[in-house]
């Protein structure tokens, strides 16, 4: 009984999906979720200090009827020109959309499991089980930095190192790593102090902004802006609706751990951008809502959209600036599988209070 449990279940970045076949256990990852999804509708939109815009989406592309296209994206990233790299973890394929047309990056070394992309203008990174690698828009690869860790997400510094969330179970592990190319070794680290026990709340969202490195934890409501080398940071504690009621799931181990191997953390934090002296924060919720920060850690902006969809959630962020304001782009996903890369740009702009 106990092997045909651990042969059922399925664990993806701390966000379990069941198979049919164990019924129980799904079950109880149904309500988990359901008492989630039901504490995160109807976020007040209060925040009497900072100013206020409402999204208006330009465009949501679910692909469906295209056959050069993402069938699941999982990275959506825009580089500077607005251009959007749409990474597939499933295939390892990577597709450029330019809006005119979408088309399929051939790849002349294949991606082994792909995690995150980073796109430059010339040049795009992307992190798979071989390590580190940078491809030109040709396909061709240019380097690759090999490393020991498994990677959530990463960015390059000013400096040309990495930092990297890594994915470690050692409950005393880093939160973050700072790796030096081409050696790959480690330079430092950061987090294992914070003691905060499993690997799904050391899950991190990264952004990197001139001389500054930003951490959203995706299942604690924190993030963290650092100096590039990690040597100072400020914390900031993030607003969410109904907080306690959230964090409490977490400590309910019949919700939390539905089954061996099965984590249903409720998720705060799905996203972080950056843009001039400011990052981005993307709440999970059923709406599109994003937060902005000074460096400094104060609030000075909340992004949202007028209307929540059900079963909805936002995952991933990026930023580039077109002639209306700021654009922002991420991934919606319904139900489950349904997934389309949504392009909102804020068009109307209330004063603060």
């Amino acid at each position: 009984m106990k092997h045909d449990q651990h042969r059922c279940l399925l664990l993806l970045f701390g966000i379990t999906a069941l198979a049919t076949a164990c019924p129980q256990a799904s079950d109880r990852v149904n309500v988990s979720r359901a008492r989630e999804d039901a504490l995160k509708r109807g976020f007040p939109i209060d925040f009497a200090t900072t100013t206020k815009h409402v999204f208006h989406v330009l465009r949501e592309s679910s692909y469906s009827s295209s056959d050069v296209a993402p069938s699941l994206p999982t990275v959506a990233v825009p580089r500077a020109d607005g251009v959007i790299l749409i990474l597939e973890n499933n295939s390892g394929r990577v597709f450029v959309d330019s809006r005119a047309i979408v088309s399929e990056l051939q790849l002349q070394d294949r991606l082994v499991f792909p995690g995150m992309l980073r796109p430059g203008l010339s040049e795009f990174h992307v992190s798979d089980n071989d390590g580190l690698k940078t491809f030109d828009y040709l396909g061709r690869r240019q380097t690759l930095l090999r490393l020991f860790l498994a990677i959530h997400d990463f960015v390059l510094t000013p400096a040309q190192d990495v930092v990297i969330n890594p994915i470690m179970r050692k409950t005393d592990a880093p939160i973050l790593v700072v790796v030096r190319p081409p050696s790959g070794s480690i330079r430092t680290s950061w987090g294992e102090a914070l003691h905060l026990g499993t690997s799904q709340f050391r899950t991190a969202h990264l952004t990197s902004c001139a001389d500054h490195v930003v951490a959203g934890l995706a299942h604690v409501p924190s993030v963290f802006v650092f100096s590039s080398d990690l040597g100072s940071h400020v914390a900031v504690d993030v607003p969410f609706p109904n907080k306690a009621g959230l964090m409490s799931l977490s400590e309910d181990e019949a919700l939390a751990r539905p089954a061996p191997g099965v984590v249903t953390y409720p998720t705060f934090i799905s996203g972080l951008a950056c843009a001039g002296d400011s990052f981005f924060v993307l709440l999970d919720l059923p709406r599109l809502f994003i937060l902005e920060y000074e460096m400094s850690g104060m609030l000075v902006g909340a992004y949202y959209s007028e209307s929540e969809r059900p079963n909805r959630h936002y995952r991933g962020l990026g930023v580039h600036e077109i002639s209306a304001g700021t654009m922002f782009v991420t991934i919606a996903v319904d139900g489950g599988r349904v997934r389309s890369v949504v392009e909102a740009v804020a068009t109307k702009t209330n004063p603060a209070g």
